[in-house]
């Protein structure tokens, strides 16, 4: 394989020795592996050994080393010896181990260290560089600006590579994954490159071959996450691969470990955006039991949470399996989290999502009621004001629960309508939560007292608003044109524009 090299690097190191104090110890280290130009195959080693005995004493001395202009000096001896597996095994250690501090990626990638693991890597084969080179290279990728150069000098296909090499090493198969995953973070570009590459088989493989193996299911479920998050033909080849299953095997093998569940939930949520046939695989694998044990269980693990209401939102979009969420006690799951997290925008924002689609059957209207769905939903649009999002999801839901005479009593006396028309007022240009307000309020003045109560209430103007600010939003004129007449008829006529 040919590594791409990128058309523009910066050679320039980060850091100014003579402003920062360097050890004697790290200092000597480095003075010696300047002389790079006199090392041989035979000294070289017993050089490289001593500055593994220095760094690996103290996160201080990783940082002194690469301050002190030591990292440029290390890539140069790999490049000087990259045909002998040995120097370049202890040259890859040390870029590792270097690694780990967050001041030494940027160098590190200045220095062409990315360029020389991926030629270690592809000049020695053995399982010991393989594996050295995949925790190398995932480390590199906590640094953005390296995950770039990563893609461009082929760094996915060769991590690829050594992963279908050897299946059955479950460090290259972990670290591997946790590369993947890291790529795909954020960035959808390079979500679609690791799948078109054969990247989302790979994964699957090392999943599925060790189950019993906390690192791989950890990693791997990451990657999942991450390849899912903004990806619609990856949730459906994950899916296809079998990655709902192994992710639910998954969380069942490690319930201990709320690290791999926290990503194991979000890549559930994830495969369920926008995808029905996901949520009902979910549903079918006994998944939803899953899932709502894992948030009972980890009731103050906001990760765990955020994503447990996203996976019930999306699993409620189908009528069929809101009943089923329902019956299984997602109602009290959902107002649990909300009630613990009121100022976190995403639970709230995907909580009040799902209260409306569950609230939208018939079957489950009784039980959120009796719950107290109306207060933790107006509660959340107190409490998140400043959230389009929630604001939208809020109206969305109250109008779901707003069907009954004493639900509108309620969603007024517990200040519902006054969060409304907050939301309004503050979200002017936002159509979509402007249009949910006005119908949800439509339907609250279907109760005379309410409707009475709505012309002193600041409701007219807050209509007017929103007719001024959507003009040519065809929802807002006409329901907002009908509910003024009804409010105020002896000022304002349905026929007039």
């Amino acid at each position: 394989m040919m590594i791409r090299l990128p058309t523009s690097m910066n050679n320039s190191i980060s850091g100014n020795p003579e402003e920062t104090t360097v050890s004697p110890k790290v200092r000597k280290v480095v003075s010696s592996l300047k002389s790079g130009f006199l090392l041989t195959v035979n000294n070289a080693p017993k050089l490289l050994e001593e500055t593994g005995d220095v760094i690996r004493t103290s996160e201080k001395h990783k940082t002194e080393f690469g301050v002190g202009q030591g990292i440029p000096k290390l890539i140069s001896i790999m490049n000087k010896f990259e045909d002998d597996p040995g120097i370049q095994l202890q040259c890859s250690k040390l870029v590792q181990e270097l690694s780990m501090i967050d001041d030494n990626l940027g160098m590190i990638a200045d220095s062409n260290g990315i360029t020389a693991i991926l030629v270690a890597m592809l000049k020695h084969v053995d399982t010991d560089m393989q594996e050295i080179g995949c925790l190398c290279l995932a480390s590199l990728c906590r640094r953005n600006e390296n995950k770039q150069i990563i893609v461009d000098t082929s760094g996915i296909e060769v991590v690829l590579t050594a992963m279908v090499a050897y299946p059955e090493n479950t460090v290259i198969q972990a670290q591997g994954c946790r590369f993947l995953g890291l790529l795909a973070e954020g960035n959808p570009s390079n979500s679609s490159t690791i799948a078109a590459v054969g990247g989302v088989r790979a994964i699957m493989t090392g999943i599925k071959l060790h189950s019993n193996d906390l690192d791989v299911q950890l990693y791997g479920c990451s990657a999942i996450a991450h390849l899912t998050a903004t990806n619609d033909p990856n949730r459906g080849a994950i899916a296809s691969a079998g990655g709902i299953e192994t992710t639910l095997a998954a969380m069942k093998q490690f319930q201990s470990s709320a690290e791999l569940l926290q990503q194991t939930c979000a890549a559930l949520w994830n495969l369920t955006i926008d995808y029905k046939f996901n949520a009902t695989t979910i549903i079918k694998s006994k998944g939803l039991q899953t899932v709502l044990r894992v948030m009972n269980q980890h009731e103050f693990d906001v990760k765990i949470q955020e994503s447990g209401c996203g996976i019930l939102r999306y699993l409620t979009d189908d009528d069929r399996n809101g009943v089923i969420v329902g019956a299984e006690g997602g109602i009290a799951a959902l107002l649990s989290a909300m009630r613990s997290f009121e100022g976190n925008s995403i639970i709230q924002s995907q909580g009040c999502a799902a209260v409306s689609n569950l609230a939208a059957i018939s079957e489950n209207f009784g039980p959120l009621t009796k719950a107290g769905a109306i207060g933790v939903i107006v509660s959340a649009m107190r409490q998140v004001s400043d959230s389009a999002e929630v604001q939208k999801n809020g109206c969305r839901a109250l109008k779901s629960l707003g069907t009954t005479d004493q639900n509108k009593t309620s969603i007024v006396a517990s200040g519902g309508m006054k969060q409304m028309l907050a939301a309004m007022r503050r979200f002017e240009d936002n159509p979509g939560l402007q249009g949910l307000a006005i119908r949800t309020l439509e339907d609250l003045a279907f109760n005379n007292q309410i409707k009475k109560q709505m012309k002193s209430s600041q409701v007219v103007e807050a209509i007017e608003l929103a007719r001024k600010s959507n003009p040519s939003n065809v929802l807002i004129q006409k329901v907002g044109k009908k509910l003024l007449a009804a409010i105020d008829p002896e000022n304002f006529s349905d026929s007039e524009n």
